[in-house]
């Protein structure tokens, strides 16, 4: 039977009879967009940056809450669409959906989030974990978070925001 690490909640998992937690980078797709994009709205990068994306988006656009997540996904995700929601959002960052329409234009729309994931890749996979292995921390890797020795999280919370600011990469570690 296959089981998904994803699926299982960190506290329900141990490891060398230890729980785990998790350390998740908030809005990490947009705060990769911002990193990889210097030149887009300064909101924009502020939220990316700061993990309150989603619920700027939410107080902005008057929508429910779990909104802003989910339009930011389908803009990342979906094709370029004309519809109320996406030209709101372009009025509130332009220079982010123009970004993203001319990417998505040039190369298919499904490139976009490949773009960012690629990205996220390199900076978890190819940076952050081999970072943090060589210090001698067992860690788990899900998508854009982290599953650690409970005892170890605030250790590896500090070295995680060491390595990001290395490479320039500002995110909020929740």
């Amino acid at each position: 039977m296959k089981v998904e690490l994803v699926l299982i909640p960190s506290t329900k998992l141990t490891f060398d009879s230890e729980h785990l937690a998790e350390l998740d980078i908030a809005n990490a797709q947009f705060a990769i967009a911002a990193y990889i994009n210097g030149d887009i709205d300064d909101s924009f990068k502020y939220h990316a940056q700061n993990g309150t994306l989603y619920q700027y988006i939410e107080q902005q656009l008057g929508l429910e809450p779990k909104g802003g997540k989910q339009l930011m996904f389908r803009v990342a995700f979906d094709k370029a669409k004309t519809t109320t929601e996406f030209e709101n959002l372009r009025k509130l960052f332009p220079k982010f959906m123009q970004w993203v329409d001319t990417y998505k234009q040039q190369y298919g729309y499904k490139m976009f989030s490949n773009l960012l994931q690629r990205k996220e890749a390199e900076i978890m996979i190819d940076g952050l974990l081999p970072f943090l292995i060589n210090k001698g921390y067992e860690i788990f890797t899900v998508h854009d978070a982290l599953r650690v020795k409970q005892s170890q999280k605030e250790e590896i919370r500090n070295f995680m925001q060491h390595y990001f600011d290395e490479i320039g990469f500002r995110c909020s570690i929740k």
